[in-house]
């Protein structure tokens, strides 16, 4: 597994005209920052390369950068220990969105 430092994103204006605030960063950082982030191509969930795990806001005058640390794969052992770790984080995730819906949906199965 290669691993170093990554720049996700930052508070500039990006290509498509959006720009996204600082605060948004501390509060991502704050929801994953023990869990990571899958590292897709071109945000496919079919095609994970690695892992990132947020863990700071780099501030420089006018900008602001979330810092990650980026675990790629380089390895077949390593590609397969990414796609475990989406598979675990695609079930968690849906299973927390789910919950808000739950009671709701059971009501729906037994009537």
């Amino acid at each position: 597994m290669e691993l170093d430092l990554l720049y996700n994103s930052s508070d500039s204006i990006n290509r498509h005209g959006y720009r996204i605030h600082i605060t948004a960063f501390e509060k991502s950082i704050k929801e994953v920052f023990s869990k990571g982030l899958p590292m897709l191509i071109g945000h496919d969930f079919h095609k994970p390369i690695g892992w990132t795990l947020p863990f700071g806001v780099l501030i420089e005058p006018e900008l602001g950068r979330m810092v990650s640390r980026r675990l790629l794969a380089t390895t077949e052992n390593d590609q397969k220990f990414v796609n475990a770790k989406l598979q675990n984080f695609l079930i968690n995730r849906f299973d927390e969105r789910f919950d808000v819906f739950k009671d709701k949906f059971l009501t729906l199965l037994i009537t």
